[in-house]
């Protein structure tokens, strides 16, 4: 089965049915992929939290693995973009500043804490740390392509989930 994190099944999903899967909707935003991991690893959705904690549990547990994914702007703040008439003209100037260990901590303690609210999305870094979490690889489908996010390749999941993203218009 596939569990799509999406709410509303289209046409162009119906390509699944020659793999000899089924759909099964997630309807509920930011909480879609826990949802459908948690449909893919005990056959229900209802146990999408546990999922949730869990990743974020192995993700604090390597942090040093994880830091180096997060976008750490040093100085603080965010850049914003520019208005449409300045898009060609730089609003601020170049800032090649190594974040500080303190920065990068920081921003990573508020992605996880961002991470542990309900109806925050996850994305391929928490599918990382669900494969590793779980020992359990994660097949992708988009429309005209899958992917696989291995636990590891140095050692054999014990099952695949399947995933579907697609965005309903």
């Amino acid at each position: 089965m596939v569990s799509v994190f999406v709410s509303v099944v289209s046409p162009s999903l119906l390509h699944f049915l020659h793999l000899v899967l089924c759909i099964a909707n997630t309807y509920f935003p930011g909480n879609c992929l826990f949802h459908a991991l948690s449909d893919q690893l005990y056959g229900v959705q209802s146990r999408h939290g546990e999922i949730r904690s869990a990743t974020i549990v192995y993700m604090r547990e390597h942090a040093d693995f994880y830091k180096q994914f997060v976008d750490v702007h040093p100085g603080g703040g965010l850049r914003r973009n520019p208005k449409r008439k300045n898009a060609g003209a730089f609003s601020s100037s170049f800032n090649a500043t190594v974040p500080t260990p303190e920065e990068v901590t920081r921003v990573f303690e508020g992605h996880l804490a961002e991470m542990a609210r309900g109806g925050t999305y996850g994305d391929n870094m928490e599918i990382t740390a669900f494969c590793r979490a779980f020992n359990v690889d994660v097949k992708i489908y988009q429309r005209d392509f899958a992917y696989m996010v291995p636990v590891d390749h140095a050692r054999p999941a014990t099952q695949v989930a399947h995933i579907a993203y697609h965005v309903s218009l």
